[in-house]
């Protein structure tokens, strides 16, 4: 309700609607379905105790509905393997809905519905008549990375429900519904381990995108042998010079571990180059250069949802001349970079000695070529101060296509159903463009041509099915008070609901009007009769691996469950004012070991009463 309304609105609509919500407290779209369809249609579970209730699912379809199985989907399309050794731990009675629900839980109360939710979705999911959904929501990725959703990839594949069973007809599978900015998952992106494509950082990959970019071979051997680091690691300490350039401000908020980051951009050794059109207060104070960019409205951007949609969102606004979009400010950099490369190689200066790895691409105009303006002698066009968009997204289309020498077309080329790549004009007239043969091609269960295959790697190469069986750890209950976080505001109040869906979630852009004094801690009834919490009073919120705490007011609520509280990160006068981020108490040390996602939402917290003002 709180991250998209316009589908969950939707959704509530459906006069066939037949859902479950599995979440961890009473949020507002809990307390909506539970209205619609009734309570026992919210499993209320454990923090991270998500990948269980799968795997207790797929126990319930392996041992009571055996007759649902889609042997011909499985013999056909799935790796015969990986299926037997999901199996033989998924079959075992420790996955068992009745010991599962006793396990998660997130209360006593609530096992007996969890447990018959777990049959009710196993029986749905056989009923041939069915075609299931999963929607999984930001937080799951931020409890237990990808394991929950390989789990419940697993359910729909054991039934030959993952794809399509007729071009625009689903089988089943995962929609990922696009939700608003979320920071603290985006830097993920920023991983040292693929190139663009999700192409590896290998000899062999390296190889492979020299061919795609242009470049002699050997030209990323300087990537290859560097002693690179995960983006949540560069606040770790160092003893050289170190340049930050963010694209976007109220990033020493946004990183989990916030004190970390704080200290790290504040050493002498760094340098903070911030490139945004509202630079916050730790910028204006701590930034060695500001750039202006052009705000949202003023500049052209192309968005990429979970549906393979490709949207184009064109200027509305009149950008101020003196400022240029993200995506020119970094060319026009390189730029400058080739005209003082190629400046010191015509007078043989010291410059192009400390840079040797690219006197081979100055000397042969591909620097040049690449990134300097035509009326420079270049080959990319400015248009009005800004690069050609047409001209970046026709080498977007080139790097991604198959070619001599290459390992293959990259499965995420934009383009049809047909092959023929999605151009710019297009997306111009057209604004969206739904592409890569999705809803009609890609994982179509076609079982009448033999030789064909639904599932392809990163290069189009068809392979089989992958069941995934995850590993002790992977599954491992946390223990101890857990912290969540996220959008919901956890209240019946509307105005702070409306706050919560009109505002970013980082918080820069974020209006003042509405703006909430503070964040409460949201304490079940049964932690706060253990701790002495009581709702209008105070506690102290600490991190025992951080030592580092903050202190919020208390609101004891039937909405938390079990051993664990929850706080609102969005914007406060109290993070302005009093520096109350949440960022302080959460960690950048848990890992997905598959995505590095963070597990931020299962910090393990402290809380004691406090006294403030006089209150206790």
């Amino acid at each position: 309700m709180i991250s998209h309304p316009p589908v969950f609105s939707s959704l509530l609509k459906r006069t066939d609607l037949d859902a479950f919500l599995i979440e961890v407290a009473v949020t507002e779209t809990a307390s909506m379905l539970a209205s619609r369809l009734g309570p026992e249609r919210v499993l209320l579970i454990r923090p991270g105790s998500d990948s269980l209730l799968a795997l207790s699912v797929g126990h319930q379809l392996l041992k009571e509905h055996s007759e649902a199985l889609d042997q011909s989907f499985l013999d056909r399309w799935a790796c015969d393997e990986s299926l037997q050794k999901y199996r033989s731990l998924a079959e075992s009675e420790p996955f068992s809905p009745k010991r599962i629900a006793l396990k998660i839980a997130a209360e006593p109360r609530y096992v007996d519905r969890l447990h018959k939710g777990i049959e009710t979705i196993a029986a749905r999911l056989a009923n041939p008549e069915i075609v299931p959904i999963n929607l999984p929501s930001v937080g799951l990725s931020q409890t237990r990375g990808a394991v929950a959703h390989c789990l419940w990839g697993n359910c729909f594949a054991l039934v030959g429900k993952y794809g399509l069973k007729a071009p625009g007809e689903p089988a089943g599978g995962v929609i990922r519904i696009p939700g608003q900015i979320n920071a603290q998952s985006e830097i993920q992106g920023l991983s040292h381990k693929f190139f663009m494509g999700r192409i590896p950082c290998s000899e062999e990959g390296a190889d492979d995108v020299c061919l795609r970019m242009d470049l002699p071979r050997g030209a990323y051997d300087t990537a290859l042998a560097d002693d690179s680091r995960a983006a949540l690691d560069y606040s770790d300490p160092a003893d050289r010079p170190e340049l930050f350039l963010c694209f976007g401000t109220q990033f020493e908020s946004n990183m989990m571990n916030r004190e970390r980051w704080v200290k790290k951009l504040k050493d002498p050794n760094v340098t903070l180059v911030v490139v945004d059109p509202i630079p916050d207060p730790f910028t204006e104070q701590h930034a060695e250069l500001i750039i202006p960019s052009p705000p949202h409205a003023a500049a052209a951007k192309l968005y990429q949802n979970g549906e393979w949609r490709l949207t184009l969102s064109v200027p509305h606004k009149k950008a101020s001349p003196d400022t240029r979009t993200d995506a020119t400010i970094v060319y026009d950099v390189m730029a400058l970079i080739s005209k003082r490369l190629r400046e010191s190689l015509e007078s043989d200066s010291e410059l192009m000695k400390d840079h040797n790895d690219l006197a081979p691409l100055v000397q042969s105009g591909y620097l040049q070529s690449r990134f300097e303006d035509t009326i420079f002698g270049g080959q990319l066009s400015r248009v009005e101060g800004e690069v050609s968009r047409g001209q970046l997204w026709s080498r977007v289309l080139d790097y991604f296509a198959d070619g001599e020498g290459r390992m293959g077309a990259v499965y995420c080329r934009p383009e049809h159903e047909s092959g023929a790549a999605i151009t710019w004009a297009e997306l111009v007239e057209q604004g969206s463009v739904v592409y890569g043969g999705v809803g009609t091609t890609r994982y179509l269960l076609n079982s009448e041509d033999p030789e064909h295959f639904p599932f392809a790697d990163k290069f189009r190469n068809a392979r089989k099915f992958q069941f995934f069986t995850p590993t002790s750890r992977d599954i491992e209950l946390p223990t101890g008070i857990l912290l969540n976080s996220g959008r919901s505001t956890l209240s019946d109040n509307m105005p702070r609901i409306r706050f919560a869906i009109s505002t970013f979630n980082s918080g820069k852009a974020t209006p003042i009007l509405g703006l909430p004094e503070d964040n409460p801690v949201y304490v079940s009834i049964a932690l706060g009769a253990k701790l002495g919490l009581k709702t209008g009073g105070f506690a102290r919120v600490r991190n025992p691996e951080l030592d580092t705490s903050l202190v919020f007011r208390v609101v004891v609520t039937e909405r938390v469950k079990g051993d664990s509280v929850y706080i609102n990160f969005h914007k406060t006068k109290a993070e302005m004012t009093e520096g109350q981020y949440l960022n302080k108490l959460t960690s950048h040390k848990g890992r997905c070991p598959y995505t590095a996602q963070s597990n931020f939402k299962l910090t393990v917290v402290e809380l004691e009463a406090f006294e403030k003002n006089g209150e206790e």
